[in-house]
Order: structure tokens, then sequence, then C-alpha cells
């Protein structure tokens, strides 16, 4: 029988990229460099969610997350090319 516990996800070091990372239903949530005072913000932020919602995923209908760190890369930028 699985043991159930109403501990809270951890917060914890991605030691390849040094970011702060959290899982919350399964899925990993980088939260910009570890340890900096805005992944700890964003850490209670998902977590407050993800707890309001019936520890379910704080994500958006899109599947993107709603709350990203200032220093996360943004893949939507549009590339420009030198003539």
């Amino acid at each position: 029988m699985p043991r159930l516990t109403n501990a809270l996800p951890s917060y914890r070091k991605h030691r390849a990229s040094g970011q702060a990372v959290v899982t919350l239903s399964g899925a990993d949530h980088y939260l910009g460099k570890h340890g900096t005072k805005s992944s700890r913000t964003l850490y209670d932020r998902l977590v407050a969610e993800w707890l309001v919602n019936g520890r379910s995923s704080p994500a958006k209908a899109d599947g993107r997350l709603e709350h990203q760190p200032e220093d996360a890369l943004s893949l939507d930028r549009e590339v420009r090319r030198l003539p």
C-alpha cells in the first residue's frame, strides 16, 4: 500500500543547468537560478496554485507555465538574420 503524505514538493537544484526545479503532478517546473529570491518566490507561487487547484497542475490551458522566472529563456522571440 502506498504511503500517503501531506508533504510539499521539494525545492531542489537541477545539477546540469544550475536551476531550481520543482515537480508538480509529474511535470518539472524550472524556476530560474537556484538559491535566488526570485526562484523561491516562484516556487511559493507555484506550490500555492497547485494546492489551491486540488494538487493538480498550475499550467494554463495551452500547457505553458503561468508564471515564468525573469531569467528564463523565451523561445517565442523572432530570430533576425543579418543581410
